[in-house]
């Protein structure tokens, strides 16, 4: 580990108590790293004021934001765990996971207070009265409790996306961030000179992992409340922005916007969460330069730990395939393939489900001792995704239940969004199997058309069938506004599912 940037979380703002240098942009708001460090203090005197100590839960609704930062730090300085909750879930689903947490305290902002379930105590980021965030949190004595969490401590609760089952509460230990920031700083480079713009929602591990990154590094984080494509755009030019992260719908949307802005300040966007596709890629490679790096990982291994190089992505030059490639593996990461079945190593190039051995792996999912047992085998987590390794490239295709088996045949969605992309009146595009009483299932295609264009049903199974086999090609076309996604931007396809398969069972 490079003990030069880190040795504790804590340490990120104890190491520069006596900085005035900017570590938090949230909009007029600007937080130096000597005021983190004394604002977290008076956080953690705030939670022991509320009756929370080392090992308790404190939930966190809210929008990005500094006060999150505030909090993240000062549970971290007396050993409480921090569950940030999506405030875009139901109130039903927040009730669920605020429950499942365990946390008798949310701290939550004003906008979203009708989803905390009765019988918790509120304290709100927005409030005015004594009782509020910044009266409690001002009130509290300048006192640094001087907890120094072990590595196997858990340092965030996060919850799965749940894009195909209930939410599961991630435990992220220290050692785990340690490995993270070890892994990302070695890719991105991030410096006390850089200004990183944390777009993605601080409830996923990609807000909240690139802006520790950020901070661990010295840099100055700006913070989005809401991603919008423009408000990217003008923060970018506004602060100087070098770095950033951003999903493969925000790649798409920010790429297509036509806001006005100066990009040249840009060193790096990594991008990563879920499929990307070619047309995509080259387009936003085309408008902001090779600045592009690739990453892949899930909540449950704190984020990114294969990596694809900004030297590695070369739309014309005799490595092109590698666009299609999630990258290497990073520090102190092991990759195999496995038959899902039967668990037994697949040679390279030979398609089967992906399992990842590496200090980044999640300790375990809170209270489902079941579901972590099935999800480790002897220290390999398997990621449900299907993929391939090829000299020493990682190739994710898709995710293991999300894979359509027509007449025997494997068909990898990803594949066939990839080439249906490519359509030059597609926006973005969807593939799903439905029932089909021949062949067991059929791949079906959801398409959100480019502004202005229209092109019928039969034309895109045509375009489909000059480039891909029979059995892959999309037999019919589902015409829509929008595809539903979660924060993450990652889709939601077992809504597009459901309805066709309402009444049936599928194989997973």
């Amino acid at each position: 580990m490079n003990t030069d940037y880190y040795s504790s979380v804590v340490d990120i703002v104890r190491a520069r108590r006596s900085s005035d240098r900017p570590a938090i942009v949230d909009g007029d708001h600007r937080l130096s790293y000597s005021e983190l460090d004394t604002s977290s203090n008076r956080v953690a005197q705030m939670l022991l004021s509320l009756g929370i100590g080392s090992g308790d839960r404190v939930g966190f609704l809210g929008r990005n934001c500094a006060e999150f930062f505030e909090l993240l730090f000062g549970a971290a300085k007396l050993g409480a765990v921090v569950c940030a909750v999506n405030w875009r879930l139901s109130a039903e689903e927040v009730a669920y996971v605020l429950g499942d947490s365990g946390a008798a305290t949310v701290i939550a902002h004003a906008e979203f207070l009708h989803a905390v379930p009765a019988g918790l105590q509120i304290v709100v980021l927005d409030g005015e009265g004594n009782d509020s965030y910044p009266a409690l949190r001002d009130a509290a004595p300048n006192l640094d409790p001087n907890g120094t969490p072990a590595p196997d401590d858990t340092w965030l609760q996060l919850y799965s996306s749940g894009t195909t089952g209930h939410p599961k509460g991630v435990l992220i230990t220290y050692g785990n961030l340690a490995a993270f920031l070890d892994a990302g700083l070695d890719v991105n480079h991030l410096a006390p000179e850089s200004v990183s713009l944390v777009a993605l929602p601080v409830f996923h591990i990609g807000g909240t992992g690139w802006a520790m990154q950020g901070l661990a590094s010295g840099a100055t984080i700006v913070l989005m409340r809401e991603m919008t494509p423009a408000g990217a755009l003008r923060l970018v030019g506004q602060h100087r922005v070098t770095h950033s992260l951003w999903v493969p719908t925000m790649v798409q949307m920010i790429t297509v916007c036509d806001e006005p802005a100066d990009v040249s300040s840009i060193e790096l966007i990594m991008y990563g969460a879920a499929p990307i596709s070619d047309t995509t890629l080259i387009e936003a490679i085309e408008r902001f330069g090779n600045v592009f790096v690739g990453a892949y990982g899930l909540t449950e291994t704190c984020g990114p730990l294969v990596f694809l190089a900004a030297q590695d992505h070369d739309p014309s030059g005799p490595r092109s395939h590698l666009l299609r490639s999630a990258g290497r593996p990073a520090l102190n990461t092991e990759l195999k393939v496995v038959d899902p079945a039967t668990l037994e190593e697949l040679p390279d190039g030979t398609d089967g489900e992906i399992l990842i051995r590496s200090p980044q792996v999640m300790a375990g999912y809170w209270g489902l001792s079941g579901a972590t047992a099935s999800s480790m085998v002897d220290d390999w987590l398997r990621t449900g995704d299907i993929g391939n390794l090829q000299d020493g490239y990682l190739y994710v295709n898709d995710r293991l239940k999300d894979m359509i088996i027509s007449g025997g045949e494997n068909v990898y969605p990803a594949e066939v969004e990839n080439v249906v992309a490519a359509h030059p009146a597609v926006l973005e595009v969807a593939i799903i199997g439905v029932p089909h009483e021949k062949w067991g299932e059929t791949p079906i295609a959801f398409v959100v058309l480019r502004a202005g264009e229209t092109v019928t049903e039969g034309e895109f199974i045509a375009f489909g069938r000059e480039r891909l086999a029979g059995f892959k090609c999309p037999t019919a076309v589902v015409f829509c506004d929008a595809l539903p996604r979660n924060a993450s931007g990652k889709l939601l396809k077992r809504e597009l599912r459901a309805p066709y398969w309402e009444g049936l069972t599928r194989r997973v």
